[in-house]
């Protein structure tokens, strides 16, 4: 085992625990509110995924250390650590896929809002759009590990090339895809806004472009955190078709990325809600104060005066 190993599942746990209670305290403020929008529709969407992809991934950091144990990760057939593993490995997968998505859809949405702000757009569609992209990546992602990991061949070198193929072209084309809609439109957005600022000094529009903004920023946290995951992409691609050699240091870093990535970006995104909305800020503030006045009363505070010290 490589000396980068245990450091690097012990920060992917840190981060999962605190992707599932930032997320969990992003989802209760949302369910919390009476009125939901579109825009908040789909924040709640992207947050349940998000919640989701922590959670699984916890679940398949710790069946998968229990595979790498019994040595089981990487032979031909099934076990029951490995059949463990891949219950958690494929929701995993099917919901940072739809992460990428959703977000996609926050930037197209908020992007038709601003260049016509009164085009009602149907959440039906938006809805149905979802769901078949949701069943496209289950299929997909179903394919991979019934071809790669459940159906026994007994033929290795199949199974590698399947995963390494997987590994390479689905961040180099929808990953890479999906993070050229967020951005363009997440420009195109705060573009037309500083476009048109002059002009639209209606009650409103300061809202208008606090959201947009917000978008925005989520469309760039995508992006920086995916950049790794692609960049890991290009590096199994080169070394796949032997355009580079093999290093220690490309191992270490391949693995870094593609442990890290997933899991990291949805731990970013509930936090960008919590400090760009100033009603979530007041939401956590007064969680916090709830908490310390009822750890104050299961802790009695005992007065002690000069008189009850003894010399």
């Amino acid at each position: 085992m490589a000396h980068y190993q245990i450091p690097l599942r012990v920060i992917t746990i840190l981060i999962d625990v605190i992707g599932i209670a930032a997320n969990s305290l992003s989802l209760s403020y949302f369910f919390k509110i009476q009125s939901k929008g579109l825009g908040n529709k789909l924040l709640i969407l992207l947050n349940s995924f998000d919640l989701f992809v922590c959670g699984t991934s916890l679940a398949t950091s710790i069946s998968r250390q229990f595979c790498l144990s019994h040595r089981c990760m990487h032979t031909v057939g099934n076990n029951m650590y490995k059949t463990i593993y891949l219950t958690f490995a494929f929701p995993f997968a099917v919901s940072y896929d739809c992460t990428g998505f959703a977000t996609c859809l926050i930037a197209v949405t908020r992007t038709i809002k601003v260049c016509r702000p009164f085009y009602f757009i149907k959440g039906s569609w938006v809805t149905a759009s979802f769901i078949l992209y949701l069943l496209y990546s289950c299929i997909r992602e179903f394919t991979l590990y019934y071809f790669g990991y459940i159906k026994p061949t007994g033929n290795m070198d199949r199974l590698d090339t399947v995963k390494s193929y997987y590994a390479i072209f689905y961040p180099m084309g929808t990953l890479l895809s999906v993070i050229t809609v967020v951005i363009s439109t997440g420009i195109t957005s705060y573009w037309l806004l500083r476009k048109n600022e002059p002009e639209r000094r209606i009650e409103g529009s300061n809202g208008n472009r606090h959201a947009t903004i917000t978008v925005l920023i989520l469309s760039v946290a995508f992006f920086a955190v995916n950049a790794f995951m692609i960049s890991g992409a290009v590096i199994q691609f080169c070394v796949k078709f032997y355009l580079i050699e093999e290093t220690a240091f490309i191992t270490a870093y391949r693995d870094i990325v593609f442990s890290l990535s997933m899991n990291f970006s949805s731990t970013v995104n509930p936090m960008i809600y919590l400090t760009r909305k100033r009603e979530m800020r007041q939401f956590v503030y007064d969680i916090r104060r709830i908490v310390k006045e009822r750890l104050s009363r299961s802790d009695p505070v005992v007065n002690v005066t000069c008189s009850d010290v003894t010399p």
